[in-house]
Order: structure tokens, then C-alpha cells, then sequence
């Protein structure tokens, strides 16, 4: 037996290991998918896939298995990048035509999450919320 043997059998242990989050990864989101065709409660089948994810993380011996899934994935994240700018390649006329409003829809919408985020923090923890504008007035002063 070499010494590369055990690391071998390590690697081999981790790789079934995904395989079987991969599975239930993709599981849940064909079972989410065929749930919202079956029942049209206005939820995309993919984010009834993922809470029937959230649930089934429950059960204990689920959570390796999607644990090794997810860390190979997020190892792997910037190759899901490529088929984005490619799309974006492909349409440059689209982007050069639209590209104004597109930054301009962004940007407000970032800014409206943000803002209703804070908004929905700072009741939940019932503290009130500090003036941006009396902030400001007390540095100026």
C-alpha cells in the first residue's frame, strides 16, 4: 500500500459525498418544479425546490452530503460566470441601446432593497431608526 492510498480513499469518500448532495440538490428542485406545475400557487418551482431544501436539511444525515455539494460548488463559483458574459457578449447592441436604463433600473432597485432591508431590521429589532438628515445637521454644526 503507498502512502498516497489513504488520501486517495479520502478524496474518494468526498467525491461520493457531493455526488449524493448533487442528487438531493437536484432532487429538490425537480420535486419543487413538478410541485408548482401540479399546484399553481404562484411560487417558481425552484424556490419551492429550495425550501423543500431548507426543510429537508433538517433531517441530520442530509447535511454532509449538500455541505460537500455546496463547497465544491463554491470552490468552482466564477466558472457560472461564463455563460453570463458570454450572453452579454452576444448582445452588446442590446446593451449599448438599453444600457443606460438598465444601470439606472439597477441601481434604484439596489438602493430600494437596501433601503426597505434597513427599514425591516430596525423594526424587527425595535430600535428606532437615527435620521440621516439629523446626523448629518449634528456633524455640521
Amino acid at each position: 500500500m503507498t502512502a498516497g492510498a489513504p488520501v486517495a480513499a479520502s478524496r474518494s469518500r468526498t467525491w461520493a459525498r457531493a455526488a449524493q448532495g448533487f442528487v438531493w440538490l437536484l432532487a429538490c428542485q425537480y420535486a419543487g418544479v413538478w410541485l408548482a406545475r401540479l399546484a399553481p400557487i404562484g411560487l417558481p418551482g425552484t424556490v419551492i425546490g429550495m425550501l423543500l431544501l431548507l426543510l429537508s436539511l433538517a433531517w441530520a444525515p442530509l447535511r454532509e452530503p449538500v455541505r460537500s455539494a455546496a463547497n465544491l460548488l463554491l470552490a468552482h463559483l466564477s466558472l457560472f460566470f461564463i455563460p453570463v458574459s458570454v450572453g452579454i457578449m452576444l448582445h452588446v447592441g442590446l446593451l449599448s441601446q438599453y444600457g443606460g436604463r438598465i444601470l439606472i433600473v439597477l441601481a434604484l432597485s439596489t438602493w430600494i432593497g437596501m433601503a426597505v432591508t434597513a427599514v425591516v431590521m430596525r423594526r424587527l429589532l425595535g430600535s428606532p431608526a437615527p435620521s440621516v438628515l439629523s446626523s448629518s445637521r449634528r456633524a455640521g454644526h
